[in-house]
């Protein structure tokens, strides 16, 4: 996201990254580690936008599969992410979501954990 960010806002995309996480200042400090501190962020510990947007909840092995395994090995080993302690819904799957005056003009709701969308694509208003 950080990589895409600037292609993403110079097309007129606000981005709000929407987690779970109670804690303000820890999930500032941990968007600020991925150069994401900017951004307008919602805590969503409920999970009430999660399912109003229609980003559902997993199956174990949509969390814990092989696939999501490798992703976080290359994520660690070769990007240099490190593996924190869970925060909130493991079973949560992510999405993005393009709104335009309360309508969904797009979406990309994650199959797995290790789901990475193609954000600038989705940021483009055909």
């Amino acid at each position: 996201m950080a990589a895409a960010r600037e292609e993403i806002e110079s097309v007129g995309v606000q981005i709000v990254l929407v987690h779970m996480m109670d804690d303000l200042a820890q999930a500032e400090g941990f968007f600020a580690r991925y150069g994401l501190d900017e951004l307008e962020t919602l805590s969503d510990p409920d999970q009430e936008l999660y399912a109003l947007l229609g980003i559902r909840r997993g199956r174990p092995s949509q969390y814990l599969g092989p696939g999501v395994w490798l992703k976080g090995a290359v994520c660690t080993l070769w990007e240099g992410h490190s593996p924190g302690m869970p925060q909130g819904d493991v079973s949560q799957l992510g999405g993005v979501v393009l709104i335009e005056d309360g309508e969904v003009l797009k979406s990309h709701l994650c199959n797995t954990s290790a789901d990475r969308p193609d954000y600038v694509e989705l940021a483009k208003v055909d």
